[in-house]
């Protein structure tokens, strides 16, 4: 198995919703973020997706998670770190949407699971059961 690296941007509203898109080619939802390439520090691989992906540029971040949470998807062990954004320049848009087929929404995280066509990635649902059970606090 691989092991893959990753970070994730968590961008909530004043509802308490957050910013999740559902990708059509893997059929699940799942955080904004990216790979952290080989010499790339997490808030690096961040900046960058966020920019190159959704267009902001990251202006505020505050760290949820010390320790990188661990999932097993298919063949590779992904290790994502999460980042609370408090604050970006830009609109957010989906810059890749024709390449797959992403549908960006802010959604309740409590209700992801039943009210969607499409479940959470592992690491979607990881996040949601972190905030239902108090262990991160996404509030800015």
């Amino acid at each position: 198995m691989a092991e893959i690296d990753f970070v994730c941007g968590v961008i909530p509203d004043e509802a308490g919703r957050v910013w999740m898109v559902e990708r059509l080619d893997h059929n699940q939802w799942e955080l904004p973020g990216g790979k952290i390439q080989p010499g790339e520090m997490a808030l690096g691989a961040l900046e960058r997706a966020m920019h190159d992906d959704w267009g902001v540029r990251i202006t505020g971040v505050r760290e949820l998670t010390e320790d990188p949470r661990t999932f097993v998807q298919g063949d590779n062990i992904y290790k994502c770190r999460w980042e609370l954004i408090t604050s970006y320049a830009g609109k957010l848009f989906v810059v890749q949407n024709q390449l797959y087929g992403e549908h960006p929404a802010y959604v309740n995280p409590h209700g992801l699971s039943a009210k969607r066509r499409f479940p959470p990635s592992p690491n979607a649902e990881n996040f949601i059961d972190a905030v239902r059970n108090e262990i991160i606090d996404i509030r800015r």
